[in-house]
């Protein structure tokens, strides 16, 4: 198999010049595996290496993502949504046999939905703020609901039978992938984070309390030790008032 969407001729090089050596197995994915990349998406690559990293960007456009093959064969055999991603649209460009291996190992969960559910334990209350809140830290609010609908929407299509990692693809008919589509591409204000935030409560089913009006207020309420609780972080960085939380 070849990309779908022209990369960088020099894009072997940069990744050794970045330090991955050359006997790491790379495996491409997402938009430019497919084929639906834009002139603005990142190149992903997965790197299959001794010890897991950090993910990393290199030259502003690659996003380069390490784990070790003990990791993802632990995640294949728990049927990891991002595993299932990696087997269902992956291209080696450097490989020894890793792909294939995933493939035969990976075992589907009952359900991907309950267990996406489970990870993102916090998630509605993380995507319940005030407008004041919100305004403190917008992009990276939108950026939190934004991935936490996509994760959801490819869990759902994922038990359909129809696994679908492009939100470009599901927006065509799925109103939710319309909204994080939006979000991602454009969106600002707290109108798009609400409906973002109603369409993971529809997903969830789960209740909410009133809208956080501090970041206090959500560091109690969301789980330390989660997906979630690191989104938080991650927001409260971004934040233009960086807060201190105590948890």
């Amino acid at each position: 198999m070849i990309a779908k969407t022209p990369l960088p001729n020099d894009l072997l090089a940069k990744l050794s010049g970045e330090g991955v050596p050359h006997s790491d197995p790379l495996i491409l994915y997402g938009s430019c595996a497919r084929g639906d990349a834009t002139p603005s998406s990142d190149i992903d690559v997965l790197r299959v290496a001794s010890c897991r990293e950090r993910s990393r960007e290199i030259s502003g456009q690659i996003s380069l993502h390490t784990y070790t093959e003990n990791d993802l064969a632990d995640a294949a055999r728990r049927g990891s949504l991002f595993v299932l991603h990696i087997v269902s649209e992956g291209i080696p460009l450097r490989d020894n046999g890793i792909l294939q291996r995933l493939t035969d190992s990976f075992t589907r969960p009952r359900s991907y939905l309950d267990r996406e559910h489970r990870n993102l334990t916090g998630i509605t209350e993380l995507c319940n703020v005030d407008t004041d809140l919100f305004a403190s830290s917008p992009r990276a609010f939108l950026d939190a609901a934004t991935f936490a609908t996509r994760t959801l929407l490819y869990a759902d299509y994922a038990d359909r039978g129809t696994p679908t990692f492009s939100l470009k693809t599901l927006a065509r008919t799925d109103t939710r992938a319309k909204l994080a589509q939006r979000a991602k591409q454009q969106g600002s204000n707290h109108v798009d984070y609400a409906q973002l935030c109603n369409a993971i409560g529809t997903v969830l089913g789960q209740p909410r309390n009133q809208p956080a009006t501090s970041f206090k207020t959500l560091a109690q309420r969301i789980p330390p030790k989660t997906l979630c609780w690191g989104l938080l972080q991650r927001i409260i960085r971004r934040s233009a008032h960086s807060p201190y939380i105590d948890p």
